[in-house]
């Protein structure tokens, strides 16, 4: 194996805020971190306005993951030929740089784009981030008009997509086990990895004087029991649900309040237009200015619906607020956040009407049990070593081609 190896991340969503600061961005820079490997980043943008928006957070993020980001323009998904079309654009500025030794490829339809390198000079990991099948489902369902044969080769491109995948990969990660039983079946045979979405100690951890600091510097009083959401404002966040279970708290707790962090707070603001100005309060946060919000909260919402999608997930925001020790408010929806949250002791239990609080808690106990399980620095020896013996079979197929 190469003594220090060449890393590429690959995807298709741009510098999309949140998501991919906390998944991509913190990952290259944890990696880098750790001197074990250089690595890359190239963003694919798949519409003008993403492409636009990338490039303005362009300087940031680099800053951020500490090392080389490149922006390209990309095809849309949905294209007829995209995965094709992106391969071509994908294999051009390829063969342009030095070829790295991994290829680490975010998302099923990376990994197929991907597929078509020279297999057996460089190593690809698929690292699979949720069901792709259902959340096209999900999608598609908000179009009733659309025909159903349409629908149906849409779901039928997207499992090939998932097959490609599998098979062209030589390893894969999987964010819960229940994914892997779901997705790995095509490639049962290959290395593999169940490594749950996590979040930086340096940047999430619980302290008692940055609390207070910052529940001054926001305006909470301590008899305030603040409720918390960090995130997008898709239709998978419940946000709407979320705003309804605030309202029946506030009725019977006038002093509740809501902070919501997002990047969407125009659509926030209106969407809370009936609170009072004084119960809640709304900012955009970058990811190194969330752990001051967090802990200056009391609790966080993570809202889901009983899905397909949210069945094999585990979204990061959860760690993020395990590791700031705030007890987590959600129903049974996301199996694998609950059965953690149980096992830390911080699951507030929403059954549709009521809250079922943690009988017993402690919030610093809970932000460091949380590191042992939810931490990146806990979770890097699995990349690692995940890394390690793809980079070895490469060296070992070399070997025998040369031969």
């Amino acid at each position: 194996m190469v003594a220090r190896p060449r890393i590429l991340l690959v995807y298709f969503e741009g510098l999309a805020e949140t998501v991919i600061d906390s998944t991509v961005l913190d990952h290259a820079r944890q990696v880098g971190k750790q001197n074990n490997a250089d690595v890359s980043i190239w963003a694919f943008c798949c519409s003008q306005e993403l492409y636009r928006n990338s490039q303005e957070r362009r300087v940031a993020a680099r800053q951020f993951a500490g090392c080389e980001l490149r922006i390209f323009r990309g095809v849309r998904p949905v294209i007829p030929f995209s995965r094709w079309l992106n391969g071509l654009l994908f294999r051009l500025q390829l063969g342009r740089l030095p070829k790295p030794d991994l290829i680490h490829a975010r998302t099923d339809y990376t990994a197929a784009v991907c597929a078509g390198v020279a297999r057996g000079r460089i190593g690809l990991i698929w690292d699979c981030r949720g069901d792709a099948v259902a959340e096209t489902a999900e999608r598609l369902a908000r179009w009733p008009r659309l025909p159903r044969w349409i629908k149906t080769l849409r779901l039928r491109g997207v499992v090939k997509i998932r097959r490609r995948a599998a098979a062209a990969c030589d390893a894969m990660i999987f964010v819960t086990r229940s994914l892997a039983d779901l997705c790995g079946a095509d490639a049962a045979a290959k290395p593999m990895a169940i490594i749950p979405t996590a979040a930086s100690e340096d940047l999430f951890f619980f302290d008692a004087a940055l609390r207070e600091k910052m529940r001054k510097s926001l305006g909470f009083e301590p008899r305030h029991r603040v409720f918390v959401y960090s995130g997008s404002l898709s239709a998978i966040q419940c946000f709407d649900q979320l705003v309804a279970l605030f309202a029946s708290i506030h009725e019977s707790d006038r002093d509740a309040r809501l902070l919501v962090l997002t990047p969407e707070t125009d659509s926030a603001r209106r969407r809370l237009a009936g609170f009072d100005p004084q119960t809640v309060l709304i900012q955009s946060a970058a990811l190194q200015d969330l752990n001051m919000y967090l802990n200056a909260a009391d609790a966080a919402f993570m809202l889901r619906q009983t899905t397909p999608v949210n069945a094999v997930a585990l979204p990061t925001k959860f760690a993020e607020y395990c590791l700031t020790g705030l007890p987590v408010v959600m129903t049974e929806a996301v199996p694998e956040a609950c059965r953690i949250a149980a096992d830390l002791g911080n699951w507030a239990r929403h059954d549709g009407a009521r809250i079922d609080w943690p009988p017993t808690w402690n919030r610093a106990d809970v932000a460091l049990r949380a590191k042992g399980l939810l931490g990146k620095e806990h979770v890097a020896s699995r990349y690692e070593e995940l890394y390690r013996r793809v980079l070895a079979a490469v060296d070992c197929s070399k070997r025998d081609i040369r031969s």
